[in-house]
């Protein structure tokens, strides 16, 4: 569960996913295989595709080999329909967009990103991202918010899958925080609520207001 007491909703995909990883813990773990012989081949996507309002956050568990580089987490455009395959490592095609060590990759075209370097995140430390329904995305490190990062991701034509890859010193992740939220007149009520508290908001925040416990919950959602 996360802080804020809500289980992930969306796990990653049992049988698409890179040949050096196992995904364990009911689908909400990836774990890289023999992590001092592989340092590829590591990519993990959501077990469903992403739509609307979309949270996805992961916790780094294990790091650290002779390898270079560390973990990677973004999203991939497949065609709607198609029979894809997943790249050796991200970014390996044109439809991969990552946050890779400091940098942001747009397909294989990368741009320096002041957003943090995540070849310094530390073990126990969760980044993840919101992707909106207008297509942009940001990413967040534990309750910081980064800059916008992607803009019109989503497409009619092509799904949209949460992406991480256990890559380099990457040994291990576990989604946290995974759900995806029509956009409808009580999202954008509870959005506006949660963006008027204080940051961070913790469960026990919640807990604390004159509200109905079935509020409260409803609350716990948005961030």
């Amino acid at each position: 569960m996360t802080a804020l007491g809500c289980p992930p909703e969306i796990g990653f995909h049992r049988v698409k996913h890179g040949i050096k990883v196992d995904i364990e813990d009911n689908g909400l773990t990836v774990t890289k295989i023999n992590p001092t012989s592989n340092y590829s081949h590591g990519v993990a996507i959501s077990d469903r595709p992403l739509f609307g309002h979309a949270f996805f956050e992961v916790q780094l568990k294990g790091h650290g080999s002779s390898w270079s580089g560390s973990f990677k987490i973004g999203v991939m455009k497949v065609p709607i329909g198609s029979d894809f395959t997943i790249p050796r490592y991200s970014p390996q095609n044109d439809y991969t967009f990552v946050w890779s060590s400091n940098q942001l990759f747009k397909g294989q075209d990368s741009s320096p990103w002041e957003g943090g370097n995540l070849e310094n995140v530390a073990v126990g430390s969760r980044i993840g991202f919101h992707l909106r329904p207008n297509g942009t995305l940001n990413f967040y490190q534990g309750e910081t918010s980064l800059p916008v990062a992607f803009s019109n991701l989503y497409s009619p034509d092509h799904d949209l899958y949460a992406l991480v890859d256990v890559y380099g010193q990457a040994k291990q992740l576990t989604i946290v925080r995974s759900y995806c939220l029509e956009v409808n007149l009580m999202v954008l009520c509870c959005m506006a609520v949660r963006r008027s508290l204080p940051k961070p908001t913790s469960r026990e925040h919640l807990d604390s207001l004159p509200l109905p416990r079935s509020m409260k919950n409803l609350l716990a959602r948005y961030s």
